[in-house]
């Protein structure tokens, strides 16, 4: 189906996704094209449509982590259980696919040069490990760069501190 007008709509909506932060929020009456607006918006963008539904909160925080895991690609996200929407808003804050910059032998992006080193060893020693897999320990959300689960069943966070700043 061709997507036809709402020129007006659709530049300011891009000017708020260019800006460095922001929320929209989309109102209107019934049946004049506001889902058809948005999903023409978000098409070649990483971002995604959430509509909210009278459910329990429990389960919108797991719809809502979900449709965020499929648009982010974060199988990590999709089993994160969240109790509290600010956790889970902090987590969506905190994507930024775009500082993945460095590949693996294996194909896992990486966001520096000596994590590619650090995952390389942990692949030469067979080391099973996740990257930046959400854990959440005295209910703080925490996303360590490596988790490495040893052969006696205990649990390694592993956060690397590379670059603090580029001067």
């Amino acid at each position: 189906m061709k997507f036809i007008g709402r020129k007006a709509e659709l530049e300011k909506l891009n000017a708020e996704y260019e800006r460095d932060g922001g929320f929209v929020v989309i109102y209107g009456r019934r049946r004049v094209g506001k889902t058809t607006l948005i999903k023409e918006f978000l098409k070649k963008k990483t971002a995604f449509y959430f509509l909210a539904t009278e459910e329990l909160e429990s389960q919108s925080m797991k719809r809502l982590a979900g449709v965020v895991a499929r648009t982010t690609k974060n199988s990590y996200l999709q089993k994160a259980a969240f109790t509290d929407w600010l956790d889970l808003f902090q987590v969506i804050a905190d994507y930024k696919p775009e500082e993945k910059k460095h590949t693996t032998s294996r194909g896992l992006k990486v966001r520096s040069k000596s994590e590619v080193l650090i995952a390389e060893m942990l692949y030469i020693f067979n080391i099973q490990f996740r990257y930046e897999q959400i854990i959440r320990i005295n209910g703080i959300v925490l996303v360590p760069d490596f988790t490495i689960k040893l052969p006696d069943g205990r649990i390694f966070y592993w956060e690397h501190c590379g670059l603090m700043s580029s001067k």
